[in-house]
């Protein structure tokens, strides 16, 4: 494990707490690891009350707030309580942009390396 602290142990609670929020969207019974669990659940309770925004100092999805209120429930999937779900998860996952940082010559269209920041 890398040490507290660490670039690469931060980047794995962001991991972490990003997934974690996911699961606990498309499944109100997931229980998040005790590192993140606290956090998960903050930002869970903004997703589901549609309200308030994640700043970017603290925002481990990348630059730029993350707007609450674009969880509101519309459309169709109003419909029923699995629709709704999918429809939070879905824009939680779809919230995050991944960088490609580099990209060989003559590789296939993927990246070698993703950032979220953009670096």
């Amino acid at each position: 494990m890398a040490p507290s602290g660490s670039p690469v142990h931060d980047a794995l609670l962001g991991d972490l707490l990003y997934f974690s929020v996911a699961a606990k969207l498309f499944d109100p019974a997931f229980t998040a690891a005790d590192a993140v669990r606290a956090q998960a659940d903050a930002v869970v309770s903004n997703i589901q009350t549609a309200a308030g925004e994640l700043p970017s100092r603290v925002n481990f999805l990348g630059p730029g707030n993350e707007d609450f209120t674009q969880y509101k429930v519309r459309g169709h999937y109003q419909r029923n309580e699995s629709l709704q779900r999918y429809f939070r998860g879905m824009m939680w996952l779809a919230a995050t942009i991944f960088f490609c940082r580099t990209r060989p010559k003559r590789s296939p269209p993927f990246c070698s390396e993703f950032t979220r920041d953009g670096t």
